[in-house]
């Protein structure tokens, strides 16, 4: 498992050949120079150990495109753009995939339908990590895991509407957004949300409309979930699973229906039968 660097001054063009054309089970790093790919070559990134890191300083994102391994490592860390960009080639199945941009000075979207992640998408520590999923179209994507450890990750910013599926979803100092946009969008959690030290969570942080399924939520100590985040914020409706589902609050936790006073829209909390909420 060894690892090759691509630097300044270097350069990696990948061509077509037979059958699979770069394998890696190491790491592979592009951190400057040239990195080209023909449009019919194929990399793979090798189970397990196989990791890539995109680490050149740029203002755009285009990424290779891999085939992902089980338990592979995408982890993007170069960039410094300082207005909102689109990322290209996100229409791919990655297994882990890292956010981690402490030099991001704007948000990046992705607007892929085809954008998945099938482990653990992780946010970085920096408070500079701003990564949104759609921004304007319909998108329909589902994350196995969420970790934000810093930073934001926003479901729907723009015009956007459509469906953000998630599995776990845990914040440290960090913040979710799920609608940050004017459209009709739905944000469901299939497992456990856990939000830690100045973790939040933000259903609706502007005009449009949430649907949002949750599971077991744990508040720890100054976690936070705010329904409806400020004045022009759309209706939100926070639907509790019918089986399986817990709400429990710890130490200085908070759930706000509103933020404020003056909210236009309209916060309802659904919960059906045999349904548990503590606070320790």
């Amino acid at each position: 498992t060894g690892s090759l660097k691509i630097t300044t001054g270097g350069s990696l063009n990948i061509k077509n050949g037979s059958g699979t054309d770069v394998t890696a089970y190491g790491t592979l790093e592009y951190a400057g120079g040239t990195f080209t790919q023909a449009a019919s070559a194929t990399m793979t990134i090798g189970a397990t150990t196989g990791m890539y890191i995109h680490s050149i300083p740029s203002a755009t994102l285009s990424l290779p495109k891999f085939s992902w391994s089980t338990n592979s490592t995408c982890s993007i860390t170069g960039l410094n753009n300082s207005s909102p960009i689109t990322a290209t080639n996100m229409n791919q199945n990655f297994q882990k995939f890292i956010w981690d941009n402490p030099n991001q000075l704007a948000i990046v979207n992705i607007d892929d339908n085809a954008f998945k992640v099938i482990r653990t998408l992780t946010v970085g520590s920096s408070a500079n990590n701003n990564l949104c999923i759609s921004s304007t179209g319909t998108h329909t994507n589902s994350i196995a895991a969420v970790t934000i450890t810093g930073g934001t990750l926003t479901g729907f910013s723009g015009t956007s509407d459509g469906t953000l599926t998630m599995s776990t979803l845990t914040i440290t100092n960090g913040t979710f957004i799920g609608n940050n946009s004017s459209g009709t969008t739905a944000i469901n959690n299939t497992s456990t949300i856990t939000l830690n030290a100045n973790g939040h969570y933000i259903a609706s942080n502007n005009t449009g409309t949430v649907t949002a399924i949750v599971n077991n939520i744990n508040l720890n100590s100054n976690g936070k979930i705010t329904l409806i985040n400020n004045a022009n914020s759309g209706n939100v409706t926070f639907n509790f699973a019918s089986t399986n589902r817990s709400l429990v609050l710890k130490d200085t936790s908070n759930l706000l229906l509103e933020n404020v006073s003056s909210a236009s829209g309209v916060a309802v909390i659904n919960i059906s039968s045999a349904f548990t909420c503590s606070s320790t």
